[in-house]
Order: structure tokens, then sequence, then C-alpha cells
């Protein structure tokens, strides 16, 4: 915000306070006006008012009802200061009721440059907007234009303590007072602004309504919104807002590619009820929904944030994409309370209960590392699917619905009074692998594997489940408690149930890689249909192939099924039938039929291609070659029209790089054309 060199493209029209002898039209310094206002009436549109340094705090004019503007420029002229906002001072008068003097008036297409507006005031009563909103400027539009202005220490009965409407680029909007709401600014569009230190009694202290981009709005206050409300904003840094009520940072605000650090709210929100997208929140502290409560939220980062009851993160949210890090919640939810995520990454969260979530949905996502003081390290209250919880601590999941869920290394166990639906539950210690809980198509193995105190499965009711390989030799597959039911029904377990039930039996499952069944073994169409819940097993392919379902979490696909699953394994493919059809290195050739032709899906430069065929005489005929990989049988055939195909050869043995055949039939002048396939 420094000085203007004193070129312009129009006529100028001068103001100095220490001219001894103004004349108009005020064209040059020795003739300048000593107050501005003078020089704006000699001006007419398109041309400029160039003052010079000075606190400029006398005289005004009204526009509308009975309140004094300081200035008025009521043309579409410039006013500007040759020596920045730091020596130019347009001064209100904060006094309220007759004495209030409100800074500059501003009509469209006006503007003001490089100026500082002080102590502006409005009155108490009259016109809510035009007599009671915009003490430090009031605007006609946002086409009214400040630029590289400081607006501070104003005062509005009603709304826009420091601005009423227009546009503002590259200004400071500080100190100022809204008595209803915008604290700073009204209606406005501000851009690469600081906002900071404004106050509005009730809504949006920092601004409320229109448009922000780019700007910093730090330590303001209101009831709801203190950073911003209503807002749409976009690449702004919210800081160390206070809300006395609920949204620190914003409220009710579409946000984009923002920072919001170290807001607090007492009741809820470093954020709220909006929409978020590719922010980041940071170290915010609330009631409930430390960093956010009721918001929209896409790929956005969450961490560190505090809520002193429930939601660390985030509360009665939607959430798509997000990261949750490093939150807390004294009660529930770490990492959020009562809101519905999709392909969420959530971990290190803490809570009493809950530490990863607690209520609400999850699908897709990865909950990791999280942490209950008591139970629900990843999840509680939760029904969760297509989800990995991994790695939390004071079990996986309590109280909770997993529908194709790998539960896996839980400190605690996996589960606890849970439903699990076509679930993978593995190596989960210091606890059972489930307890309390209800199974169904699930695969329990590897658990407890340090102690025997622990059991696959604890007082569950187990149905077309595999039981398996838990603690030591199959040793503690299972213990019960109870009585009165059948505790396992159509499993596969070790040894077999003291309590009769259908269907039970004690063979190795046979299990290969990615833990998927192998052809022979006894599980495949071994369960009953009438306890299967859910379309899909725990990688999300078709859960009943064959007519009967497959005992455990995954179901067996079929002899090439299995090997292409398998595959797209080995190239870190999506298995969950989302990429069968892809064509991941954009090459034209979908992944099924890659693996088919034997090709790396990963690799463009890797695909089944023919090259010209050369003529050859020794012997006679045409050289046809292709590109090709080891292990695959091709055929290969011929058409003199491009239209009927006959076979010249099948069962070639792919060659290293290059398959040659010499085709010896071809010795005419043709036309020949030829295409080669995977037998």
């Amino acid at each position: 915000m420094g000085a203007y060199e004193n070129s312009f493209n129009g006529t100028a029209h001068y103001v100095s306070l220490s001219n001894l002898n103004p004349v108009a039209p005020y064209t040059d310094l020795s003739t300048a006006a000593t107050n501005i206002q003078d020089a704006i009436d000699a001006a007419s549109d398109g041309e400029y008012v160039v003052v010079t340094a000075g606190i400029y705090k006398t005289g005004g004019r009204v526009v509308y009802g009975s309140l004094t503007n300081r200035v008025v420029i009521d043309k579409a002229v410039t006013v500007q200061s040759v020596d920045g906002p730091d020596g130019t001072v347009i001064q209100g008068n904060r006094l309220a009721g007759n004495t209030a003097v409100r800074c500059v008036y501003l009509t469209e297409q006006a503007a003001l440059v490089g100026i500082t507006l002080s102590n502006g005031a409005t009155a108490s009563s009259g016109d809510a907007i035009k007599e009671e909103s915009g003490a430090g400027v009031w605007c006609e539009s946002v086409n009214a234009f400040i630029t590289n202005c400081v607006i501070t220490r104003g005062w509005a009965a009603d709304y826009g303590g420091g601005i009423f409407s227009g546009t503002v680029v590259n200004s400071a909007i500080t100190s100022c007072q809204g008595n209803i709401s915008g604290g700073g600014a009204y209606g406005s569009t501000l851009v690469n602004c600081l906002v900071s230190n404004n106050v509005a009694s009730s809504l949006g202290g920092g601004a409320i309504g229109g448009s922000l981009i780019g700007c910093v709005i730090s330590t303001n206050h209101a009831i709801f919104g203190a950073g911003a409300c209503s807002n749409i904003l976009l690449n702004c840094t919210l800081m160390n807002n206070l809300a006395r009520r609920t949204g620190g940072g914003t409220y009710a605000c579409a946000v984009t590619n923002c920072f919001l650090s170290a807001n607090s709210a007492t009741n809820g929100g470093g954020a709220v009820y909006g929409l978020l997208n590719n922010c980041t929140l940071s170290g915010n502290l609330a009631l409930n929904g430390g960093g956010t409560l009721s918001n929209i939220l896409l790929n956005c980062l969450i961490n560190n944030n505090a809520a002193s009851s429930n939601g660390g993160g985030a509360y009665a949210c939607g959430l798509t994409g997000c990261t949750l890090q490093g939150n807390g919640a004294v009660d529930y939810g770490g990492g959020s309370f009562y809101a519905n995520l999709t392909n969420c990454n959530i971990q290190w969260n803490g809570a009493s209960y809950g530490g990863g979530v607690a209520g609400g949905t999850c699908v897709g996502c990865m909950i990791s590392n999280n942490q209950a003081s008591f139970v629900g390290g990843g999840v509680y209250s939760n029904t969760a699917s297509s989800c990995t919880i991994s790695s939390n601590y004071n079990c996986g999941a309590y109280f909770s619905t997993l529908n194709s869920c790998w539960v896996t290394w839980n400190n605690g166990g996996g589960a606890g009074a849970s439903t699990l639906n076509n679930c993978l539950v593995q190596y989960n210690f210091n606890g059972d692998g489930a307890s309390s809980s209800t199974l169904v198509n699930c695969t329990v193995r590897n658990n407890s594997f340090a102690s025997p105190a622990y059991y696959g499965v604890r007082n569950c009711r187990v149905t077309n489940s595999i039981v398996y390989n838990n603690y030591v030799n199959n040793n503690n597959n299972y213990f019960y408690t109870l009585g009165g039911f059948p505790p396992m029904a159509y499993c596969c377990t070790l040894p077999l149930p003291a309590t009769p039930s259908a269907g039970n039996f004690t063979n190795n499952p046979l299990f290969f890689s990615e833990l998927r069944l192998q052809s022979n073994s006894p599980c495949i169409n071994a369960g009953n249909n009438t306890y299967t819940t859910g379309d899909v097993d725990v990688f999300g392919r078709p859960r009943i192939i064959g007519g009967t379902v497959d005992i455990g979490a995954c179901e067996y696909q079929g002899v090439g099924m299995e090997s292409f699953i398998t595959w797209m394994f080995q190239h870190n493919l999506p298995i969950d039938g989302s990429a069968d059809y892809a064509d991941t290195d954009g090459d034209g050739m979908n992944n099924w039929q890659e693996w088919i032709a034997g090709v790396d899906p990963t690799d463009a430069t890797s695909v089944l291609k023919m090259v010209s065929p050369i003529q050859t005489n020794d012997p006679a005929g045409k050289l046809v070659s292709w590109q090709s990989v080891p292990n695959i049988i091709y055929y290969l055939q011929r058409s003199t029209n491009l239209v009927a195909f006959s076979t010249v050869q099948s069962n070639l043995i792919g060659q290293i790089n290059t398959t040659t055949y010499t085709d010896t039939s071809a010795t005419n002048a043709g036309p020949y054309f030829y295409r080669v396939g995977v037998q």
C-alpha cells in the first residue's frame, strides 16, 4: 500500500489541505481544492481526483435520509491518493446518533484508490440499508471499486461495519463492527484482501454475503460464522476466528481451495452448513465437530481438529474423497460423528468411543491407526461397507454393521457386538477376531496368533463362514458360553462344534493368493442360500456363482475368472470388477483383453500388434510377424477381401517379444490381409 505515480489517463483535479489559493476546477497543485468534495464536484465522469497526504475530517453531504457522508463520490470518477493509505485518511465520526458520519458514499463505476477510511459510523435509526449500513464506505453495487485502501474502526447499526456492497481489491478491512451482521463487509466482492479483527453481533464477523477470493480472514468474531457467513470463498485463508456459537471459520458458505486453521466455536465447527471442495481444515476447535459440522466436503484434508464432546474432525457431514487425520473428541467419533463418508482415509484419530468414526456410514474407506479409550478404535455404531478397518487400538469395530469389509491387525480384537456380512477378519490380536457378534459369509483366520486367551470367534452366531487357523494349529477357532441355539451352521472350522448344526465340516478350506479359494476347495457351493446377505463378496465380486453360495468371504468366480482376478491383483489393479473393462494404460485394449493377450495392462507399449508381412522366397510365401509373449497360444488368419477370414495356422506358441510364421500358401499376387488372435 505504497505511493502512486502522478500520471493519469484523463483530467485530474487536485486536493491539498495546505493550499492557500484553491481555484476551481483545481487542475494543478497550485490551485488545488482544500477538501475532497469540492474537487469531486468539479470533475466529470472518467476524470480523476488526486488527493495529497492529510487527514480529511471536515465537511459532509447527505445522500439518503439524514446520514452525513464525509465524502460523496456520486459520479464515475476515481479518487486516488498521492502517498497511499498510510498518509491519506478520510475520517468519519464514530459517535452514534445524529452526529454519526460515514466516511464515503460510492456510486456505480466510481473508484477509491489508496486511502484509509477511518472511524466511520452510521445512523442508529432510519433506513436499515441506506442509513444504518456501510460505515466505512457504502456502495451502490459491486460495480463501485475500492483498491489498495484501508477500512478501519467503522461502526454500523445494522450491516457492514467496514463496507456495504462494492468490489474491494488489495485492501484491508480491520477493527470494524456490524451491530447485526457483516462486521467487516456485507455483500461485497473482496479480492486479495485482509479482513481482520472485525465483529458482528450476529452473523459474519469478517464478511457476510458476496465473494472472497485470495483473502486472509483472521481474528474476527460473531455468534455465527465468525470468519465468513453465506459467502463464496476461493483460495482464502481463515484463521483464529471465534464464533460464540457456531461456525468459527465459515457458516453456510461455498468454500474452494481454502485453508481453515485455529478457528473455534463454542458449539459447532470450524466450518458449518456449506460445501467445501479441496480445502484443508486444521487445528480448529468446537464443542461438536471441531473441524466441520453439517457440511458437504469433497477432497478435503481434515487434520488435528478437536471437539470437547463429539466429532473431532466432522459432525453430521457428508464427506467424499477426504482425509481425516489426527483429530480428537472427548466423547464419540475422533474422526467423525454421525457423518456419511465415501472413499475417505481415516487415520490417527482418537476418542472415548469410535476413535475413527462413530455413527453414520462409511463406504470404501480406509480406517486405520485410530484409538478409542474404551471400545471401537476404528468404528463405533457405524455401518461400514467395502472398507478396510486395520491397525486400530481397542477393537477395530464395535456395535456396528460391516459389509464386505477387511478387519485386520486391530489391537483389542477385530469386532465386538457387531454384525459382519461377507467380511475378512484376520490378524487381530489382544482380543477375539469377533465376539458377541453375528457373522454371515465371513472368513476368520489367523487371529489371536500370539495369545491362547483369545479366539477366532467368541459367543457369536456364525453361518456360511470359514473359521480356521486361529491361534496355533486351530486350537482357538471358537469359544461358547451361551446355549439354546446352534452357534455355527454351514461353516468350515476345526473341530466340529459340540452342538450339532447342519452343514459344518473340518476340511482344510484350501486358500490361495489373496485368500481366494482354490478350484478344489470344499467351501465352494457348500453354504446355504437362506443365510446369504448382500450381492457381492469381500472383493466386490458377485456373491452366488453356480447356484449355491460358497462358504467364506470370497466367492469362487470360476477357473478363468479366478486367473484373471489373480492377474489383476498382481498388477495392482482393483479386483472388485470396477477395472475389468477399463483401458488402464490407454493403448486401446481393456484389461480383460490384455489378460487374454498376456500383455502388461500398465504399459501402453505392451500390445498384441502385427508388423507388415514380408515377401520371402526361401521358402516362397509371406513372412508374418507379431508382437507376442511366451506361453500364449495364437492363431493366424488370412483374407483376400477383409470380410471372410480363414485360419492359416493355429496352436502357434508365443515367443519372447516376437513370433513369426511363414505362410507358404501365399504365393500369388494376393492381396493378402492377416489378423492374429489368442486361443
